[in-house]
């Protein structure tokens, strides 16, 4: 019974030990700090809707922004820390969609149907011109 009673005590003990365990964020520099916060200015936190791992208080945000900043200090480029990030979770973790063929309409979509309806404007102003022309060449030759 001793046995159990001590065990059972050295077990609780190491848990809340891990459970109190503190992540604190590493030092940064001013520079590596700049680095830091434009990266937490692009980067969504996963937990809350719309709102940048700066912004946010959740817990993951906080356990992110501490993994970011180990990777400052390691020297790992900026690049790097994004694809990491989208590798884990997605491209949704990143406030800006990628520029590839699967993002093409979202990004230039709304210049095409500008484009195409400005275009179809000049065609049907162009025909009507045109037909109004017709129309007074045929009125002044029956006169």
């Amino acid at each position: 019974m001793v046995r159990f009673i001590v065990s059972f005590w050295v077990v609780f003990l190491l848990l809340t030990a891990f459970a109190f365990a503190d992540i604190s964020a590493p030092k940064l520099s001013p520079q590596q700090t700049i680095r830091a916060k434009n990266l937490y200015t692009i980067i969504r936190c996963p937990v809350c809707s719309g709102q940048s791992l700066g912004d946010s208080d959740a817990d993951i945000a906080r356990d992110l922004r501490v993994i970011i900043d180990r990777k400052i200090i390691d020297n790992v480029s900026d690049t790097q820390i994004k694809q990491d990030l989208v590798a884990i979770y997605g491209q949704d973790i990143m406030f800006e969609p990628p520029y590839n063929y699967k993002t093409f309409l979202l990004n230039y979509g709304l210049w095409i149907i500008l484009i195409l309806g400005f275009l179809f404007f000049l065609y049907q102003h162009y025909h009507n011109n045109l037909a109004l022309r017709d129309q007074n060449t045929n009125h002044q030759n029956n006169d």
